[in-house]
């Protein structure tokens, strides 16, 4: 569920992003779009807690939304491009969100998104249309990936 609103919140700011540069100016709809995809990321949070069963959910919902909001917005401007810096924002605040258990470690889990943060930057230059269409599902993933290995060395 948490996957289908981070794709959801990505989407909108592509299309967003998408119109503005294809009219050459920003109006109304884009906003909304932007609004929409803001709004959504903070979503995909708050049900990673809720169902990883975070014992402070607000609190790990708003710190992972305020980690992935920086992230998403000033990482955009030292790299150029759109695609890999959500994948952070996303990976990151889920990495943030995410209950930890023992033999679980978030910088595990940091590790991950900073690997599929790079494959992604590097992707975006040599496939765009595959980076665009595959962003949004793989730091959530990552996560998945960094936790299981965790688990696995641990026993």
């Amino acid at each position: 569920m948490a996957t289908l609103a981070g794709v959801a919140a990505y989407w909108a700011v592509v299309i967003a992003v998408a119109s503005a540069s294809e009219s050459g100016s920003v109006d109304g709809t884009t906003g909304v779009a932007v609004g929409i995809g803001l709004f959504l990321l903070p979503i995909a949070f708050l049900l990673l807690a809720r169902l990883s069963h975070h014992q402070q959910v607000v609190r790990a919902t708003a710190l992972a939304a305020g980690v992935a909001l920086v992230i998403w917005t000033w990482v955009p401007f030292a790299i150029g491009e759109l695609v890999s810096p959500f994948a952070a924002a996303l990976g990151t605040g889920g990495a943030i969100a995410l209950r930890v258990d023992p033999p679980q470690r978030v910088a595990h889990r940091l590790i991950a998104v900073a690997v599929v943060t790079v494959y992604l930057a590097i992707i975006v230059h040599v496939a765009f249309g595959l980076a665009l269409l595959i962003a949004p599902f793989l730091p959530l993933g990552s996560l998945l990936a960094a936790d299981y290995i965790s688990e696995r060395t641990a026993s």
